[in-house]
């Protein structure tokens, strides 16, 4: 599996491209979608879903675009299908220069395998930065959205955000492998292993929950 990565200049987002076999997933198209489609042109890849870690406007700028130039499917979880269409819940409505996004996921999951095409995907569902904030597994990678960062985890003050939640859900991240390798919504790559030693939110000494 091959993985390119685009940092918007924004908000610092990460978009990740995921490529085998001439099949390609995007996680968290937060960037300008030229890029997107110019790659997936070159290389003529068929894209075969659009996985969305959570509802914020940072991870979903250019979902729909990509969708209508493709076709792929948008995905993401349940509980937050609903705030893609408000632009209050999603936060586009308050950030300059991003315009209002408004618009439906094709399918939503819940926690456990996903299976597309020439792709396997653990779900696991990691409630903190929103109620339906998830990660995924995918070939021993994880892509973990807002929930874990290098060295840090996501914020609990918007809507959907429980302090608690995300605590129980970065310990249930730390009870995966330690080698697997961890592409988080922003900032650079870490793995668990790392995190578990230098993260203060996990390991032996992470912070109490409450």
């Amino acid at each position: 599996m091959y993985i390119k990565n685009w940092t918007s200049m924004g908000m610092g987002e990460n978009t990740y491209l995921l490529e085998k076999d001439g099949h390609a997933l995007i996680v968290d198209p937060g960037c300008a979608p030229a890029p997107v489609l110019a790659e997936l042109e070159e290389k003529g890849l068929t894209l075969d879903a659009i996985l969305l870690t959570h509802n914020h406007f940072d991870h979903i700028v250019s979902a729909e675009k990509i969708r209508e130039k493709t076709a792929a499917a948008i995905w993401i979880h349940g509980l937050d299908a609903e705030a893609l269409m408000d632009p209050a819940l999603n936060y586009s409505a308050g950030y300059p220069g991003v315009g209002t996004l408004s618009f439906q996921a094709d399918r939503t999951f819940e926690e456990g395998r996903l299976s597309l095409s020439r792709w396997e995907i653990e779900v696991i569902h990691t409630p903190g930065h929103t109620k339906g904030s998830c990660c995924f597994m995918i070939e021993g990678r994880l892509f973990s959205g807002d929930t874990l960062f290098r060295e840090s985890v996501g914020r609990t003050d918007l809507h959907g955000g429980c302090y608690g939640e995300l605590m129980e859900s970065v310990k249930k991240l730390a009870q995966l492998p330690e080698y697997v390798k961890v592409y988080p919504g922003h900032g650079s790559p870490t793995t668990l292993g790392h995190e578990v030693n230098s993260n203060p939110f996990l390991g032996e000494n992470g912070w109490d929950l409450y």
